[in-house]
């Protein structure tokens, strides 16, 4: 059985680092179509290969700050070693 690359990834919502959103009392993650609700600024995910279409969104405190929209569509590609093999190798031809 194939281990993957890029299987696991880390999403941090804020573009500045792992700091939470201004005034987010939490966080919605939709991967594929299920969303995933969170506290934390950051989000282990394990996926499968191919393409995983990812966005987030800040949710407010529903007193003083609204939820935010959700961010535009991130497309995520997960490689099986096979593949990763190959890209390197094209990686390599190219240096040369």
């Amino acid at each position: 059985m194939s281990s993957f690359l890029f299987a696991s990834i880390r999403l941090a919502y804020n573009p500045r680092g792992d700091d939470p959103v201004a005034n987010a009392s939490g966080y919605d993650i939709d991967v594929d179509g299920t969303i995933y609700t969170t506290v934390n600024p950051t989000l282990e995910l394990n996926l499968t290969p191919g393409l995983h279409f990812i966005q987030v969104k800040a949710n407010g405190d529903y007193t003083d700050f609204k939820d935010s929209d959700f961010s535009p569509q991130i497309i995520y590609v997960v490689y099986t070693d096979d593949m990763r093999d190959i890209v390197d190798y094209l990686k390599q031809m190219a240096k040369k």
